[in-house]
């Protein structure tokens, strides 16, 4: 654990920790195409803790050299920092994740959020419609095929 925590469960944490850190390296093997802003949070991570379990196996504790006198502030190191600091920009990440879907659906839709119409403009639907073939539209599936092209178009 970082800044100091855990002193005392070297076993449990150094299991732990080996754990999480082969799961992260696992995760960025198997899902190479994720985006830089959730892959360098989890690479600081995992880097973070690599240097803490590598001390734990060799000293059998966490050696910590940071330590700010002129505050009462934790003693910590370079692999807190980046557990820390990686942790923190991948929550941030995730957040914009869960917001970035819904942006993307609204304007995927053709409408905007001041309440648009998402109906075809005048003469996309006689696009659509000769690209049905002169069908009409009259088959469920080829309509929606048709809006799905007018909504390809209107990107």
């Amino acid at each position: 654990m970082g800044f100091g925590l855990g002193k005392g469960g070297t076993t449990g944490i150094t299991v732990i920790t080996a754990i999480v850190i082969v799961a992260i390296i696992g995760y960025l093997i198997f899902f190479k195409r994720e985006k830089a802003y959730v892959r360098v949070p989890l690479i600081m991570v995992a880097a973070g803790g690599i240097g803490n379990l590598v001390d734990r196996i060799a000293l059998g504790y966490v050696r910590d050299f940071f330590e700010f006198t002129f505050m009462n502030f934790a003693i910590f190191n370079i692999a807190d920092v980046f557990v820390t600091v990686g942790a923190f920009a991948l929550i941030i990440a995730l957040i914009v994740i869960l917001f970035k879907p819904q942006h993307k659906a609204e304007s995927a839709s053709g409408g905007d959020a001041a309440g648009g119409s998402t109906e075809p403009a005048q003469g996309e639907e006689e696009k659509a419609t000769e690209q049905d073939g002169g069908k009409g539209g009259d088959d469920e599936s080829t309509d929606s095929a048709a809006k799905f092209t007018v909504q390809q178009v209107n990107k």
